[in-house]
């Protein structure tokens, strides 16, 4: 809900500007502010992103990519908030012939931390979250489909929530998640650009035992 971070930022702010005496306090409400500013950007960012997807005018770049770097890249930017969290990361050793692909860094980088993302907001303090990578034979010349593949022991989803969760604004009727940050377009988004990748996103959950999302895409080899 945009509603909640504008909200805490104009809170924060008057907060701060009553007690301009008690800095402790105006450091403390500058902190909040900036925290729900972030996720007032990612929001907007999201619905700028679904509304670019449905005017067909998102263009995929073509960058030279190394499979493994990139995963590492993705595990850096949400460790912290696996840390944070008290869970566990484990990546197992990639399964592919051809680490060297082209690739949108950008888009392929969104795509897996809205992912990694639900599975950290969804997996009690403990949890271990995995990632694997696959690759198999591509009718495209020159090409190969991988299978990236995220799991987590979390709470897991019903079988009628898993047929909704790529519909924008879809979020679960569960108390729990009902506490957490988000407008529901993260996998909306996903879907689409793995899609435009040639590709899709396949799910599995069982309730109280975890989720495994598979995103599968279509990538160029450097050295076919």
């Amino acid at each position: 809900n945009i509603r909640t971070p504008m909200n805490g930022i104009i809170g924060m702010i008057k907060i701060a500007a009553d007690h301009l005496d008690d800095h402790k306090r105006v450091k403390d409400c500058l902190e909040k502010a900036s925290i729900a500013s972030l996720q007032l950007l990612a929001t907007l960012n999201e619905l700028l992103d679904i509304s670019q997807i449905k005017s067909g005018i998102i263009d995929l770049q073509s960058d030279m990519l190394n499979l493994n770097e990139l995963m590492m890249e993705v595990a850096s930017v949400i460790y912290p908030r696996i840390q944070e969290k008290n869970l566990q990361l484990k990546i197992h050793p990639l399964q592919v012939q051809h680490e060297n692909v082209f690739g949108d860094q950008m888009r392929l980088q969104q795509m897996f931390l809205n992912i990694l993302g639900n599975s950290v907001k969804y997996t009690p303090p403990g949890g271990l979250l995995e990632i694997s990578v696959l690759e198999r034979e591509s009718r495209e010349y020159s090409c190969r489909s991988y299978d990236f593949i995220f799991s987590d022991n979390g709470i897991g989803m019903e079988e009628s929530f898993i047929q909704h969760i790529f519909e924008p604004f879809s979020r679960a009727e569960d108390p729990e998640v009902s506490r957490t940050e988000g407008v529901g377009l993260g996998l909306s988004i996903a879907q689409n650009i793995a899609r435009m990748m040639g590709g899709a996103i396949s799910v599995k959950s069982i309730p109280g035992q975890g989720s495994q999302f598979t995103v599968t895409v279509i990538l160029r080899l450097q050295n076919p």
